[in-house]
């Protein structure tokens, strides 16, 4: 999936390069510190340390070996296998001739005593085959990136394509599968600022558009596909205005296509409280329709079942806290396109979300919706838990199945092979061991039922 991260500045992000330089300076107060202090100030260090390693440890197990989970049944989801990635900010699965794929952006590299860098690789493996449930991955081949944020599949008159936004690259680069080399060929870079997400969808006319979130601009920039491969370009078509925009997406209804843009800060003035709007196709552009109220909003997640289109909004943090309520929202549709509406229909806590997905279980039909919680910047806390969801679109509820234990979660991509439902969690980074950590993979248990879940902890309360 494709991803944004707001940061409070446009300098580099806190907890992975900036951070480098405050510990610095933290570990030179504690040198004066134990100067002044002697051995007594030493032994009091040696014992918080030791306790520090021992969290460490327990939450590591957590992660590799557990979740949190409601009732005593046993979790719907299972933790089965650790995934390569730096600084993680997106997976993506798509299927090429019959062939699995996964595809990875990586923010950023960095480990202790290491200064972080931007300057990464992002990598598509293919999956050989499953054994036990796991995933055999085959490296296809890395793509030199810079920030990368996100990554995008996409298919158009037979040819199979991805883009990947540089946040910190000042483009985003698009390229194409050749079916000889088995690889990515890139075929085009576009000038980009801030690249936070990329978008691809179909006009009425059948012509191919890709977006890209331009927080630095305040801008979503679309583009049109023109022209046939070998010689296909994207060429601009139209510049659509939404201060602090990080993330977008599309959904069509009743007869008309949605353009649904996530802003996540504007202004001094307005700081995290912002109004993420929607956009309508009127034939010939897209034209302003309404907007919804959101807090931070990193990611906004569509859906649409039967008829019926939902949209969930991941709100990040205010000025104070990354304790927020995301939102789930339903079309609701009146006497004309410009008479319907987004209306909420439930919130639910949140702790600094980046991301949402949607996914359905191919054996039983069930839906879910994952929420990926990074955690809190500000703080350098990352080991939180991310949540799942049984999503029930006749009533349009979320009932909370399991929490997950993450580090800096930033994306998830869920998908089905063989019948078996995944879903692969993006960790972005460690409190302590930065960036250089894996994502997680997580099946759905064959035999797993739905759990009663307990109700959702109030904002403020964790």
């Amino acid at each position: 999936m494709r991803r944004f991260d707001i940061f409070e500045s446009r300098s580099p992000r806190r907890g992975s390069i900036a951070t480098q330089r405050e510990r610095e300076r933290e570990r030179e107060r504690e040198r004066q510190t134990e100067e002044e202090e002697g051995e007594d100030g030493k032994r009091r260090k040696g014992r918080m340390e030791r306790l520090l390693y021992l969290r460490h440890r327990l939450w590591m197990t957590v992660l590799v070996c557990g979740a949190w989970v409601f009732a005593a049944n046993p979790a719907p989801f299972e933790n089965i296998q650790q995934l390569p990635s730096n600084g993680a900010a997106g997976w993506e699965y798509f299927q090429i001739n019959e062939k699995h794929y996964l595809a990875s952006a990586n923010f950023f590299t960095s480990s202790p005593g290491r200064q972080a860098s931007v300057k990464t690789r992002s990598t598509v493996f293919q999956i050989e085959h499953l054994s036990n449930d796991r995933l055999h991955l085959k490296k296809v081949q890395d793509i030199a990136t810079s920030g990368a944020h996100g990554v995008e599949y996409f298919q158009y008159r037979e040819e199979s394509y991805i883009a990947i936004p540089n946040y910190y690259g000042k483009d985003s680069i698009i390229l194409r599968w050749n079916s000889k080399k088995e690889q990515f060929v890139e075929i085009q870079r576009i000038a980009s600022d801030g690249g936070g997400s990329i978008e691809s969808f179909l006009l009425p006319n059948g012509k191919l558009i890709v977006g890209i979130a331009e927080f630095n601009k305040g801008i979503a920039s679309l583009y049109v596909l023109e022209g046939v491969a070998p010689n296909e370009q994207f060429q601009p078509w139209q510049k659509v205005e939404a201060p602090g925009v990080g993330a977008l997406a599309t959904v069509h209804v009743d007869n008309g296509r949605l353009l649904m843009l996530a802003s996540c800060y504007v202004s001094q003035q307005f700081g995290w409280h912002t109004r993420s709007k929607v956009f309508y196709f009127d034939g010939n552009a897209f034209k302003v329709h309404h907007d919804i109220k959101t807090v931070g909003a990193h990611d906004v997640e569509t859906i649409s079942i039967h008829g019926r289109h939902f949209a969930f909004f991941s709100n990040d943090k205010d000025s104070e806290s990354t304790f927020q309520n995301s939102e789930l929202f339903e079309w609701v549709a009146g006497k004309s396109l410009s008479k319907g509406r987004f209306v909420s229909r439930q919130k639910v806590f949140s702790n600094g979300a980046h991301a949402a997905e949607f996914f359905v279980d191919s054996n039983s039909g069930r839906y879910f919706l994952a929420v990926a919680n990074l955690g809190d910047r500000k703080l350098n806390k990352y080991r939180t838990d991310s949540r799942i969801y049984a999503f029930d679109p006749q009533h349009a509820k979320l009932k909370l199945i399991q929490k997950v234990p993450t580090l800096g979660a930033t994306d998830i991509e869920g998908f089905s092979i063989s019948g078996s439902t995944y879903f692969i969690v993006a960790n972005e980074q460690d409190d302590e061991l930065g960036g250089d950590i894996s994502s997680t993979l997580w099946r759905l248990a064959q035999t797993s039922s739905i759990i009663s879940p307990g109700v959702d902890e109030p904002v403020g309360e964790l």
